[in-house]
């Protein structure tokens, strides 16, 4: 497995000795990439031959799945949501038809009595079969042939994880390997995935987000259009403060209403959805600290991005919550997308002056925080 620790050569010891910033290594890394794209531009634009148009027909993909279980119904579509016509009543053999190259984030989802069970892969490649077994209620994919960038990408996912789990001091020599990962996918879907993790790993280092924002900001592929949303994310990530007069909230009564925290020293926010299981896992948390935050004058502000507002109202008087809780309001931005949150949980610590203090995805984060910073009495 490669390992994040493994920083390709252009990231040696003498360069960072030596002052070289990671970002004059990756550009350095760009313009060579480019002058190699030229050179081979110019060997091939010979006028007395043929062109070859590329190759952009339909591409197709097979499933096989070996199983003991009746499936009722498999799907394999780019990741995101599936309408009827992409159901197809299993056989051990399917073919997938798509009308553009197999290049992004997909799904493969087996149905098995009304219930779901789901594998996502990043895939590049033509000619590809997925070869996958479903047994004891569990999907899992064996091989993928005829694409390497699936395993490049689980391999790079797996470092990212490995990271994750255990930080400790390599924290610049990780964002490096990010960096030198982002240089080789700027013009491939798997960058906003690279984005979006080091937006996570990165998310109080504004300084860090601002110059990752500010090497890619002229890319047009980093801004197409995906649900991973980096582009957008990013930039909205760069901001210290919140003005809550640009955003309105619905209350337990679907009354619309403008959040005033000016009278208020410490406000933690917490982003959640009825349909997010960790969300509510985390609330049982927040329940035993509650009282210990009242104390130390800390405002509690659940936000909720649900759409199903009914849904919402009923876990509200099922769950019956000691702390503020409001709804989004449908306007011209949602509140969560203007500061760039797109994974579920978030808690935010901003002041009375809306300034973000502290982001964090694990509610007991949140509190080493306030702890540390002598926030708790």
């Amino acid at each position: 497995m490669k390992s994040f620790y493994s920083i390709p050569k252009k990231y040696t010891k003498e360069d960072h000795a030596n002052g070289v910033t990671k970002k004059q290594i990756m550009h350095h890394s760009l313009k060579n990439y480019y002058l190699l794209f030229l050179i081979a531009f110019a060997f091939s634009c010979n006028p007395k031959e043929e062109k070859i148009i590329p190759d952009v027909s339909p591409s197709e993909i097979k499933v096989i799945i070996k199983t003991d279980t009746i499936i009722d119904n498999v799907i394999f579509t780019p990741f995101g949501g599936f309408t009827r016509d992409d159901l197809l009543e299993f056989k051990d053999t399917l073919h997938f038809n798509f009308e553009s190259p197999i290049r992004d984030f997909y799904q493969l989802i087996c149905m098995v009595n009304g219930r779901t069970y789901l594998q996502q892969l990043w895939l590049e490649g033509k000619g590809m079969e997925i070869h996958a077994t479903f047994n004891n209620h569990t999907l899992d994919v064996d091989t993928i042939l005829n694409s390497p960038f699936h395993y490049y990408a689980k391999d790079v996912i797996e470092s990212i994880e490995e990271y994750k789990q255990n930080p400790g001091p390599n924290h610049d020599e990780f964002n490096d390997f990010i960096y030198s990962e982002i240089s080789k996918n700027r013009e491939n879907p798997f960058i906003h995935n690279l984005v979006d993790e080091f937006l996570k790993i990165n998310k109080n280092d504004h300084e860090a987000l601002a110059e990752m924002y500010e090497l890619l900001k002229d890319d047009a592929y980093f801004h197409k259009e995906h649900f991973l949303s980096a582009a957008e994310n990013l930039k909205n990530s760069i901001s210290k403060n919140i003005n809550f007069s640009d955003f309105s909230f619905l209350d337990m009564k679907k009354k619309e209403i403008k959040l005033d925290i000016h009278n208020d020293s410490i406000i933690l926010i917490d982003f959640w959805a009825t349909y997010c299981k960790p969300c509510i896992e985390e609330h049982e948390a927040m329940a035993k600290e509650m009282e210990r935050l009242r104390k130390s004058n800390i405002r509690v502000i659940g936000i909720s991005i649900d759409t199903n507002i009914d849904a919402w109202q009923k876990l509200l008087q099922k769950k019956n919550y000691k702390w503020e809780n409001y709804v989004q309001a449908k306007g011209k931005e949602a509140f969560n997308e203007h500061l760039g949150i797109n994974s579920l949980p978030t808690y935010i610590i901003i002041n009375h002056e809306g300034t973000i203090l502290n982001r964090e995805y694990k509610f007991e984060n949140s509190m080493s925080f306030l702890r540390n910073s002598d926030r708790i009495k």
